[in-house]
């Protein structure tokens, strides 16, 4: 396998896509056959440029399956904070999916929520991904868990093998 070149650039939005600013651009190189070893492990990185540092998370996984994920409330309490965490069983990492903090959140007329990221890597064989939510009402320190504020939701994932 030949090694995979990642470029990032991170862009301060403007009015418009003219006015758009470059915050930090940086490349890495990634040799997947070197990695090989250490299949599944999270590992760490982290670049420094002139205004920003970005770290970047990720796990060498040979047979990979995306899973994307979406969430649909179908009755009960709309109004709620919530986070919303995928955790796969081989890579020790909570995936935030979509973290509102003290804002209500945002569901649309059919009671889809937009998650920030909706996508999670895992390994192919035997991988188990674990999808929760930690909801509570606004100014609420205690996550809901009584049968009366219960949320009913479906929860979709569609896979697809990464090749």
């Amino acid at each position: 396998m030949d090694p995979i070149e990642f470029e990032i650039e991170l862009r301060v939005k403007g009015t418009s896509p003219s006015e758009d600013k470059i915050l930090s651009a940086e490349a890495f190189g990634y040799n997947g056959t070197a990695q090989r070893h250490r299949c599944g492990s999270l590992r760490s990185m982290m670049l420094s440029g002139a205004r920003s540092t970005l770290e970047f998370n990720y796990a060498h996984i040979p047979v990979a399956l995306e899973a994307t994920i979406s969430v649909r409330i179908t009755g009960g309490l709309t109004g709620f904070c919530g986070k919303f965490i995928a955790h796969t069983a081989s890579i020790k990492e909570d995936v935030i999916l979509l973290d509102s903090g003290e804002e209500m959140v945002a569901i649309s007329h059919d009671g889809a929520i937009d998650f920030c990221r909706s996508v999670v890597a895992l390994e192919g064989n035997g991988g188990v991904l674990t999808v929760s939510v930690h909801a509570r009402q606004s100014g609420d320190e205690n996550i809901i868990c009584a049968y009366k504020h219960f949320i009913p939701m479906s929860v979709e994932v569609a896979w697809l093998l990464i090749f």
